[in-house]
């Protein structure tokens, strides 16, 4: 598919292993058409660079936040904006959330019984079962 390089504005930057543990490479997607822009055989700082010089129009780039992508950037535009990928922006906001609710709450919750005035729904019997089995399971 061509495409015109001064209609790319928006990319996001990752790596892939060729060969994993050994050979990496680079793929270029244009976040608003979700169309693979280039892919390099590499993810060296220098190469990336080179390749992100060649779209002067760029003005956000998404990537996992690595040094190395973050140095390219740099190098190739210093003023662009850089964000973090949809997987670090998602990890990080769920770290962050169990890390509050441990901090809030610590690491158990007690749940008070609740008194039915007369009438038994069945779930103290589920409970009893389910204990005991977990304790048998134990002797096992």
């Amino acid at each position: 598919m061509l495409f015109d390089k001064r209609d790319v504005r928006k990319i996001c930057i990752d790596d892939f292993a060729l060969k994993r543990g050994q050979r990496y490479g680079t793929i270029m997607i244009d976040l608003e058409t979700h169309i693979v822009v280039d892919i390099l055989n590499s993810r060296d700082c220098e190469k990336v660079s080179d390749w992100l010089k060649g779209y002067p129009n760029i003005e956000i780039v998404s990537s996992d936040g690595s040094i190395g992508y973050r140095k390219a950037i740099d190098e190739a535009f210093g003023d662009v904006i850089q964000i973090s990928d949809r997987f670090r922006l998602i990890k990080g906001l769920s770290d962050g959330c169990k890390e509050y609710v441990q901090e809030r709450f610590g690491t158990s919750i007690v749940i008070e019984q609740c008194e039915t005035k007369g009438q038994s729904d069945g779930t103290e019997e589920i409970i009893s079962k389910v204990l005991s089995e977990k304790e048998e399971s134990k002797l096992i």
